[in-house]
């Protein structure tokens, strides 16, 4: 069987939508600055009740736990350099880089 003759084609712009990630809409509004930083990353999230984890770029876990209300996340325990933040609400997950230079 060969389906090299066969296209499946959208019928109008109608029939396509652009996403990167299953949790974008529920994220949203979420931003994370300055980046790079200094130690500390200011947020601001379109809901409350967000967890959080860190992680370097191998995958291993630095630091867990709630966001607050407060709006400020202090990594300056860590040293220079790259950064995976993943951002949760239980169900969906986004994940922001975040750079550390002082």
């Amino acid at each position: 069987w060969s389906f090299g003759s066969w296209k499946l084609e959208p019928r109008d712009m109608n029939d396509i939508s652009i996403s990167s990630n299953v949790g974008e809409q529920v994220f949203e509004g979420t931003s994370l600055y300055p980046i790079p930083s200094n130690g500390w990353v200011r947020y601001e999230l379109p809901v409350a009740g967000l967890e959080y984890s860190l992680s370097d770029l191998s995958g291993r876990l630095l630091d867990s736990g709630s966001l607050d209300l407060s709006g400020m996340l202090d990594l300056s325990r860590y040293m220079d350099g790259a950064y995976v933040l993943q951002l949760t609400d239980g169900n969906r997950v986004r994940s922001e880089r975040v750079v550390i230079a002082r």
